[in-house]
């Protein structure tokens, strides 16, 4: 993951050959989690301000973004870490100094923790 064009550089795991590139989640991701369950990589776009964040699904076997998990943030706030519990289909999402937001995996919130 780089926050330069093409913004996901996707490596073979054995030979660390660049394998694939993509610009379909910009260059913002900052913070990618696996799922392995689903065989899928969760990446968080910290370069998107509020109100809306985004958490982008990668495929990696077809090499493309399967979804896009839309979540509110409070205006002009980005998200800045990314956390996935594969045993609760939960992501969470941190906003420096403000919260952390507890999402299900189709972005809806279901529990919110500010921060001190």
């Amino acid at each position: 993951v780089t926050q330069e064009a093409p913004g996901l550089k996707a490596f073979d795991g054995r030979t660390m050959a660049l394998v694939s590139t993509s610009a379909a989640m910009g260059t913002g991701v900052n913070q990618v989690v696996y799922d392995e369950r689903r065989d899928a990589v969760w990446a968080l776009d910290a370069a998107q301000p509020g109100p809306e964040g985004r958490i982008y699904r990668f495929d990696p076997e077809r090499l493309a973004v399967a979804a896009t998990v839309r979540y509110a943030l409070p205006a002009g706030q980005r998200a800045s870490k990314l956390a996935f519990d594969p045993a609760g289909e939960r992501l969470f999402v941190t906003v420096p100094g403000r919260f952390v937001s507890v999402l299900s995996v189709a972005g809806k919130e279901t529990a919110r923790c500010v921060l001190p």
